[in-house]
């Protein structure tokens, strides 16, 4: 498994949209409406995921296999907690989930954000994804507290936790 930063414009930005898209669509269906999930944009996406990887402190950490999207990872400085990076997001090919990829993921993204000189990262998810919640707690994420968010005017239910230092198992 070869991991890299994703850089504006490169070919597979495509493949990100993709997954992340389809992600959403497998993840929190029945947890968000569908006219929410069904409005999600692939092209929409590409736009945004090349605008995000130019912004200072924020990048995208793509897992591949040869040619062949695994899955990704996004950071960006938390405006929650102070001196924090935020994973904002962490979306694993459903073939591939179960594998260490995710987890490889987090550990990637907890060594280049400590490389920009941050000692935290945080992490937002969907109460109602336990599964995920489960998974960062296990590699010691804390709690930090529960929230109301509201996406296009969808409200749900969320839980912030924070990394101080990272469980490796």
């Amino acid at each position: 498994m070869l991991f890299k930063d994703m850089k504006s414009g490169e070919d597979f930005v495509k493949d990100v949209a993709e997954l992340y898209v389809s992600s959403w669509r497998n993840t929190y269906k029945g947890i968000l409406p569908d006219w929410y999930l069904d409005n999600m944009n692939v092209d929409k996406c590409i736009v945004r995921f090349n605008e995000y990887v130019k912004k200072k402190n924020q990048g995208i950490i793509i897992a591949m296999e040869g040619n062949r999207l695994l899955g990704f990872s996004a950071y960006m400085p938390c405006e929650k907690i102070e001196g924090s990076i935020l994973l904002e997001m962490l979306h694993v090919k459903r073939e591939e989930q179960s594998k260490g990829v995710g987890k490889d993921l987090i550990y990637r993204t907890w060594d280049k954000v400590n490389k920009l000189g941050y000692k935290r990262m945080s992490i937002s998810f969907m109460k109602k994804n336990t599964r995920a919640g489960n998974i960062y707690k296990h590699l010691g994420a804390e709690y930090v507290y529960d929230y109301t968010e509201k996406l296009d005017g969808v409200q749900f239910e969320s839980e912030l936790l924070v990394w101080t230092k990272m469980r490796f198992k």
